[in-house]
């Protein structure tokens, strides 16, 4: 099952640091950033979208472009594309990226999953296929 999370850790300072990861199955990758959970106020705004439509996917990227994710419908029943990629800064070397089907009821867990993590602070949001 492949899996995509977001989730904060805090410093000792207090600072917030991200910690995206994806987890194929096969392999896994991670990246981390010092950012504010509020970074992904516009993610929790995309992920009430309904329909999600080709013309208008939700396409989110963070860092320029270390951690991105892509949702697209594949048909006209709800099945959904995942796209996620998560490299290291300034460097195309170490990337991990893949791509899985969702339906819109996995993306509701993962924007109140996400909602809970932005409020608090805390915690980790799973988008995975059902």
């Amino acid at each position: 099952m492949n899996t995509f999370s977001l989730s904060f850790e805090f410093a000792d300072d207090g600072e917030p640091r991200l910690v995206a990861a994806l987890d194929t199955g096969d392999f896994k990758g991670t990246c981390s950033y010092w950012c504010p959970p509020s970074e992904f106020d516009n993610l929790l705004t995309a992920l009430e979208t309904y329909p999600i439509t080709a013309a208008n996917p939700i396409d989110e990227r963070w860092y320029d472009g270390c951690v991105a994710l892509r949702i697209e419908p594949i048909n006209s029943v709800g099945a959904l594309s995942v796209q996620v990629a998560l490299k290291d800064f300034d460097s195309d070397w170490n990337k991990c990226q893949s791509q899985f089907h969702a339906t819109y009821g996995d993306l509701d867990r993962f924007r109140e999953q996400l909602e809970a993590v932005v409020t608090s602070g805390s915690g980790e949001a799973v988008l995975s296929a059902t």
